[in-house]
């Protein structure tokens, strides 16, 4: 802990206190902003630019101090910090206006893996995380819940039993097509073409502690034509995969029968090993 507040000191100069110490001062700082805001009334416009200035690095150190406060918990015991000065300055900056309790917590996931890790979260995925709303958090929980691993890439598909005429398979994972297109927005999920994922071999699939057996059958629909027209493949993008690492949320088992059923009528077989 020790060693993480030096770090975060000499990147962003702030000092952290023990938490005793930190909560006094949080209700003095508390306090401080409205003395402030009433400052606002009477003073110049310069005088009011200051005092604005003030009260915003009022806020941003005590985010700061409870992001990292937070972190303390997921960092293993006596371990040395790999996190470089650099990405911590990048962090904080990313994350200091960041007041609310839960956002600040995947925050501090995301700090405590970087410092147990060097290289767990590049600037993509703290760029990712700063557009999070909580709606957003609770959506690609949920998707990546229902994920398939294939090659070290995480997805979800789509099914259309006839030409534009889509199935949304999202419907037995409880999303919208829009949380999907959110998803996508954001820059936490990518469409691909299902073809992508599948060779002439055997193509291994992973869905939470199960690992399946993914081939091509030779039937009437069979073919990589049929499969990219019905088929396509929502992957995680690599931002997304690396936020991933913060979720811990048990695997949608029950959408795996349905799933492998979709996968059938392309003339697709998986089977468990």
């Amino acid at each position: 802990m020790g060693q993480l507040v030096d770090h975060v000191a000499n990147a962003v100069g702030v000092i952290y206190e023990p938490t005793k110490i930190r909560r006094k001062a949080k209700a003095e700082a508390e306090a401080l902003i409205l003395e402030k805001k009433a400052q606002l009334l009477s003073e110049s416009i310069s005088e009011r630019a200051k005092v604005r200035v003030e009260i915003e690095q009022i806020r941003n150190q005590a985010n700061i101090e409870g992001i990292l406060e937070k972190s303390f918990k997921f960092l293993p015991d006596n371990k040395n910090v790999q996190a470089s000065e650099d990405w911590l300055a990048e962090f904080f900056d990313r994350s200091k206006n960041v007041s609310n309790e839960e956002i600040q917590e995947a925050w501090a996931k995301v700090l405590a893996q970087e410092c147990s890790m060097k290289g767990s979260f590049n600037y993509d995925a703290l760029d990712l995380l700063k557009r999070f709303t909580l709606d957003d958090a609770a959506i690609f929980e949920k998707f990546f819940s229902s994920t398939f691993k294939c090659n070290d890439e995480f997805f979800l598909f789509e099914y259309a039993d006839r030409p534009f005429n889509s199935y949304t398979i999202f419907d037995d994972v409880g999303m919208l097509m829009n949380d999907v297109s959110r998803l996508i927005e954001i820059g936490a999920v990518v469409k691909q073409e299902f073809s992508n994922f599948i060779t002439s071999k055997e193509t291994k699939l992973i869905h939470g502690d199960d690992e399946y057996s993914l081939k091509l059958v030779l039937n009437r629909h069979a073919g990589v034509e049929f499969i990219n027209n019905y088929f396509y493949v929502y992957q995680l993008t690599t931002a997304g995969k690396q936020l991933s690492k913060i979720i811990s949320v048990e695997k949608n088992k029950k959408f795996v029968n349905f799933a492998f059923n979709c996968l059938a009528h392309g003339g697709l077989c998986a089977d468990k090993k």
